[in-house]
This record gives C-alpha cells, sequence and structure tokens, in this order.
C-alpha cells in the first residue's frame, strides 16, 4: 500500500514539474511593429526618456553588445523614468521569429521589449525612424547598420556619441576619404544613462556638425 502511495505521489510531482517547465518556457507572442508606431511610440510621450535599440539576429555586434551590458540595461531601467524598446529586423515567417526569439533569450533579453520588423538596416530606414528625432538643427549623417541604440530625453533630443578623435572607432566612425562623415548614436551604458540633460553638450557625449570635424 505505502509504495502505490510513493507512486501516486511521485506521478503527481513529476506532472507538476512538468507543467511548470513547460509554463517557464512559453513566449511571449511577437508583436510586430512599423517605422511609423516607432516614431509615434516616442513622439506621443512627452514624460518619460526613451531608448530604442535596433538589432539583428546572429549579429556578430548585436551578440556582444548584448553580453557586455545591453541586455541588463534593458531589463533593469527604472520604468518610472524610461520607455524601452528593441526592434529586431527580421523575415515574415516563423522560423525566422523562433531563431530570434532563442537568440535573444540565450543572450539574456526580456523577450517582453521586442518588437519584429521587416526592414532593412540602411540609411533610408534610419532616416525614417528618427524622423521625429530633436537634433537642435545640428547634422546628422549616415546613421547606418547594427546594433544602434538611440537614447533620447523627455523632449526627444537625441545623445549621440562623439568618438571621430578616437581611433578604435574610425574605421566607421568617420571616412576621411568621403566629404560625408558617419556618426554613431550614443552607445548604451550605464554612464550615458545618467545624463541628465541631453540637449545639453557633456565632454565626450555630443550631437556635432559637420563643419567641427574641418
Amino acid at each position: 500500500m505505502k509504495t502505490k502511495i510513493f507512486l501516486a505521489l511521485s506521478l503527481v510531482l513529476c506532472a507538476c514539474c512538468s507543467r511548470l517547465a513547460h509554463k517557464t518556457d512559453v513566449r511571449p507572442t511577437p508583436q510586430w511593429i512599423t517605422s511609423e508606431e516607432i516614431v509615434d511610440w516616442y513622439k506621443c510621450d512627452q514624460n518619460h526618456r526613451k531608448v530604442l535599440c535596433v538589432l539583428t539576429p546572429y549579429c556578430p555586434g548585436c551578440t556582444y553588445q548584448l553580453k557586455e551590458g545591453w541586455a541588463e540595461i534593458l531589463n533593469e531601467l527604472d520604468t518610472t523614468q524610461w520607455k524601452r524598446m528593441c526592434v529586431v529586423l527580421v523575415d515574415n515567417d516563423s522560423c525566422a521569429i523562433d531563431e530570434a526569439q532563442d537568440f535573444l533569450a540565450k543572450n539574456g533579453l526580456d523577450l517582453n521589449l521586442v518588437r519584429f520588423q521587416k526592414a532593412y538596416f540602411d540609411t533610408s530606414y534610419f532616416n525614417t525612424i528618427m524622423k521625429g528625432f530633436s537634433l537642435r538643427g545640428l547634422n546628422l549623417c549616415k546613421v547606418e547598420g547594427v546594433p544602434q541604440a538611440f537614447l533620447l530625453d523627455e523632449r526627444n533630443n537625441l545623445l549621440v556619441w562623439k568618438t571621430y578623435y578616437t581611433d578604435n572607432f574610425a574605421s566607421f566612425v568617420l571616412d576621411t576619404n568621403s566629404n560625408d562623415y558617419n556618426y554613431t548614436p550614443a552607445d548604451l551604458c550605464w554612464e550615458v544613462i545618467g545624463i541628465e540633460d541631453f540637449s545639453v553638450p557633456v565632454e565626450g557625449y555630443r550631437i556635432v556638425n559637420k563643419q567641427e570635424l574641418q
């Protein structure tokens, strides 16, 4: 009799554990977003600071940035002060979505912050989603490629990382053989998260005019 009771309890516990394991594997339904909806997302809010990240699955740079702190920062930002979104550019099919969610979860990102979009991350794409950013009359040229992290204050002033003096970044920030210059949006790190007003120049972190480089 005791053996039968033990076996029954064991089966119940196994069933409970199985359901619990299944529950923890449940992922949010993929949410799709258009470029226009991205613009509405940040333009319609004047009360919060915003961070908008753009990634693609299996991109070496995206993997590096997620592991080096982006996932942690996005997951842990104070939501009373910040709105957060990570736009992941993928093909529009279920296999691509599953693989993207596997990639993001493996690298520690809260999948509830993710919105999917079918697009290509060229200059025209970024020009579309940046059209509501406040650049304070200064030039921002050739934002392209991923990963990108756009940091906006309550008035949607964009903070841009000025790195053209840094040799390590010169290959993709400043093309000295061209009449145009590339600027990279601010890196997503706790240091720049702490800057209080993006409209005020801060050493190392400010929008620069193309003429300043000449």
